[in-house]
């Protein structure tokens, strides 16, 4: 679940709490999905990868 054009416009230009929306938006969305137990290790390195792109777009 990339980054839309619209989240990083909001990310970069939004107020904050608008800011705050997609971060916890975006995070929820990639968190909430079930775990199959055959795969949950690789799936959670997967989602935390993915949750970290928004950390270093937001740390840089």
């Amino acid at each position: 679940m990339a980054l839309t054009a619209s989240a990083l416009q909001v990310l970069a230009q939004g107020s904050d709490a608008d800011a705050w929306r997609v971060i916890v938006d975006h995070a929820v969305g990639i968190a909430s999905k079930p775990l199959a137990a055959g795969n949950a290790p690789s799936e959670v390195v997967r989602r935390d990868r993915e949750i970290g792109e928004l950390d270093l777009f937001l740390s840089s």
